[in-house]
């Protein structure tokens, strides 16, 4: 894709929120730092406000071994202010719903 015949390259990365131990422990989770999101002049945003056509440089890491790339941060230069729409995020509550616990049925499978 070209924008001001400058090539610009499109990608989508993401951070898990929690990190396991480092023996792969999940019972010590700890948060991971979120990702650092600021305007083009360094004014920190908050990143649920970066909607679709928004344009930024990022910083990210990748593994070793080339098998991932993790978000570290962004610099907002073309915000395009994301807004949700009532209609998509919202439902209409009931009282037909089904909790099913496994362990309390003595089973692994819910189904």
């Amino acid at each position: 894709m070209e924008i001001d015949d400058k090539i610009v390259y499109k990608t989508s990365l993401s951070k898990y929120t929690f990190q396991a131990d480092k023996e792969g422990n999940e019972d010590t989770t700890k948060p991971n730092k979120p990702a650092n999101c600021i305007l083009g002049d360094g004014t920190p945003l908050d990143p649920n406000t970066v909607g679709n056509g928004s344009i930024a440089n990022i910083s990210f890491y990748v593994k070793e071994d080339k098998s991932s790339r993790t978000l570290k941060g962004m610099q907002v230069t073309r915000l395009v202010k994301f807004e949700p729409r009532g209609d998509q995020d919202e439902f209409e509550l009931t009282d037909d719903f089904e909790v099913i616990d496994p362990a309390a049925a003595g089973t692994d499978d819910p189904y």
